[in-house]
């Protein structure tokens, strides 16, 4: 079988080597000592970890999972993480444990970044700085959990300040927090949404229409027609419709200053 040429079925390899498939084993050898695979690696240190198909060997198991996590497997980094932790098969090792997370996180595993995550709520001053290294140099959910975690520990200020990071980069859920913690007199989140680019008023304003407080929408959607959004005058005009006297009263003075809406809305 000439496996350079074609996509492995790494699946179908591991069910049939784990009921005792012979030449399914013996592939998944030929991956791990000729070409260093790491998915192939990872599976023969799960049937070794758990005797499916094999005769068990824990410390032969763990070295294949340490090798595929070395070249980058994140499911073996994350099982590696998970041993270490619990000191089992292996000496309790905390730090080490944290590397193996750090490791998978980075790469987008769910649960690594899960198990860091419940770790820093716990007051894990490691897990609390790995995730916030990670947050410099990853994707806006890094931030946004870790905006989360610190709204946990109640400490507002950082966790609008990752807020203000993530919202700036379109998200909608951030930008909630934000409304949320502004809704509770916090100055921090008061400042930051006065702060945000114009672009945003008409979200913000939608956010509000969507709890139903519709006051506290107008007022963006206001602040948004003032700057030209087609879109903000649209969402007033709908307010108007339904008895709104605020949205009334500004499509009046609207009239009132020769504006002309429907040109204003359709060009």
């Amino acid at each position: 079988m000439n496996t350079d040429k074609m996509t492995i079925d790494y699946k179908t390899l591991e069910n049939l080597a784990k009921r005792g498939n012979a030449t399914a084993f013996q592939q998944l050898l030929q991956f791990n000592f000729l070409k260093n695979d790491r998915k192939a690696q990872r599976i023969l240190g799960d049937m070794y970890f758990s005797g499916k198909g094999v005769m068990k060997d824990i410390k032969r198991a763990i070295c294949l999972y340490t090798k595929a996590a070395n070249n980058g497997n994140c499911r073996a980094q994350l099982i590696l993480g998970d041993l270490y932790f619990c000191g089992k098969s292996v000496p309790q090792d905390s730090i080490e444990a944290l590397n193996w997370y750090k490791k998978a996180a980075k790469q987008g595993n769910e649960k690594a970044l899960q198990k860091l995550t419940e770790l820093a709520k716990s007051d894990n001053a490691i897990a609390l700085q790995i995730l916030e290294d990670l947050a410099q140099s990853s994707s806006s959910s890094f931030q946004l959990t870790i905006g989360n975690i610190y709204l946990a520990k109640n400490e507002i200020d950082k966790a609008c300040n990752l807020y203000e990071k993530v919202a700036k980069n379109g998200n909608e859920e951030a930008l909630q927090k934000l409304i949320e913690l502004a809704k509770s007199d916090n100055a921090t989140a008061l400042q930051i949404l006065k702060d945000l680019p114009q672009s945003f008023q008409l979200s913000i304003g939608n956010i509000y229409l969507a709890k139903n407080e519709i006051d506290k929408a107008f007022e963006w959607f206001e602040k948004a027609v003032k700057q030209g959004n087609k879109e903000a005058l649209y969402k007033i005009e709908c307010l108007a419709e339904k008895g709104n006297m605020s949205a009334r009263q500004e499509l009046r003075n609207m009239a009132k200053n020769n504006i002309p809406i429907a040109q204003f809305l359709y060009g």
